[in-house]
């Protein structure tokens, strides 16, 4: 496969849930000369979206701000002048402009990661998309959604009750272990379903294979696209990217000096008691995000 076969040009779509490791893995693909992640591109393409009009508070992975950069100020303006144009016709527009930008020969990686955008990238006429599907460990992604509510000052009864009165109790039981494994699992049921029920020949990457094994993995991905692996890809560092609107870290230099795992669920224990009562969880995340890992210790 090459970026373009008869008129076709290529997107690499991220697909996962949120809080999986999107925004690293986007930056170690931008590291390949012909793939350039542009981060969460959905927020720029509904109607009235917001972030068009806070493109100078935000800062592209190429250090500049929105409006500053080569790339997304021009798209930006571009984007803010078609107000009434259709998302799907807008996804199209930014599209066509990437590639007047960086040439046919190289892929936009777009970590937009859930349904919607995927289904209005379908409606765009000789657009070839692959789709790598990214699984987080369970664990890890519960301990990181509880961290989330902690911070956000939604993890206690109490102070739901305080931002969300009555309604917060009906919120609460989402913030709980058990709640989150089964929303862990039926999303990314969801998403093969769709893939497959559209017949997509997409890849499965465990997050957790992409930290502890990252040349195994990266080079089963260039497999999959067809374009040859490089040592660049091993790291975040030095991305090529244009990323947006991900994850923090993709403009915090010290978080992208190496490739770093979040390892908090190793030394709590919250995940134990869904992991007992859920076997069939853990053995659907065992199979997901550990596909490689068997393979690696027979060497």
């Amino acid at each position: 496969m090459t970026p373009t076969v008869n008129g076709v040009r290529t997107l690499v779509y991220i697909m996962s849930l949120g809080h999986s490791g999107s925004t690293v893995f986007s930056l170690m693909l931008g590291n390949h000369p012909r793939l350039v992640g542009l981060g969460e591109v959905y927020h720029l393409v509904p109607r009235g979206s917001p972030w068009l009009d806070r493109t100078g508070d935000v800062t592209c992975t190429c250090g500049q701000k929105m409006d500053a950069c080569l790339f997304w100020g021009p798209t930006c303006e571009m984007l803010r002048e078609s107000p009434e144009v259709a998302p799907e016709r807008r996804y199209a527009m930014l599209l066509e402009r990437f590639w007047e930008f960086h040439g046919d020969g190289v892929m936009p990686v777009d970590a937009s990661k859930t349904l919607m955008p995927l289904r209005l990238l379908e409606q765009i006429p000789d657009l070839r998309i692959e789709v790598l599907l990214l699984y987080r460990d369970v664990r890890g992604w519960t301990v990181s959604h509880r961290d989330l509510r902690r911070r956000a000052d939604e993890y206690y009864l109490r102070d739901l009750l305080r931002h969300q009165g009555p309604r917060g109790i009906w919120s609460y039981p989402k913030r709980m272990t058990v709640p989150l494994f089964l929303r862990w699992y039926l999303g990314n049921r969801a998403f093969e379903k769709h893939l497959s029920k559209n017949s997509y020949r997409f890849l499965g990457v465990g997050y957790e294979e992409l930290c502890l094994y990252p040349r195994p993995v990266m080079i089963k991905i260039c497999e999959h696209l067809d374009i040859e692996f490089g040592e660049s890809m091993l790291s975040p560092v030095d991305t090529g990217s244009h990323a947006i609107l991900g994850n923090r870290m993709r403009v915090q230099s010290s978080k992208r000096s190496s490739l770093m795992y979040d390892h908090r669920w190793f030394y709590r224990n919250e995940w134990i008691l869904p992991a007992a009562l859920l076997p069939g969880v853990m053995r659907y995340n065992a199979d997901r995000v550990y596909q490689l890992t068997g393979e690696v210790w027979k060497r």
